[in-house]
């Protein structure tokens, strides 16, 4: 799971989303040691004190 907060303002949720699931997914390859097939399980933003966090969790996929 990663934890991705932007405190710019001229963010958009969206974009944190992306910037979220980007770094799970970078965690997850150096985990695995490699690129591996992967599903976005969770994505959701909160504001927290005039700030936007993400939270995401990427699963790698079984393989085949």
């Amino acid at each position: 799971m990663s934890t991705f907060e932007k405190q710019v303002p001229t963010q958009t949720a969206a974009e944190v989303k992306q910037l979220c699931v980007a770094e799970a997914t970078a965690k997850l390859f150096k985990a695995a040691g490699k690129e591996v097939p992967y599903t976005v399980a969770d994505n959701t933003i909160t504001t927290v004190n005039k700030a936007i966090a993400a939270n995401c969790k990427v699963v790698a996929a079984k393989a085949p």
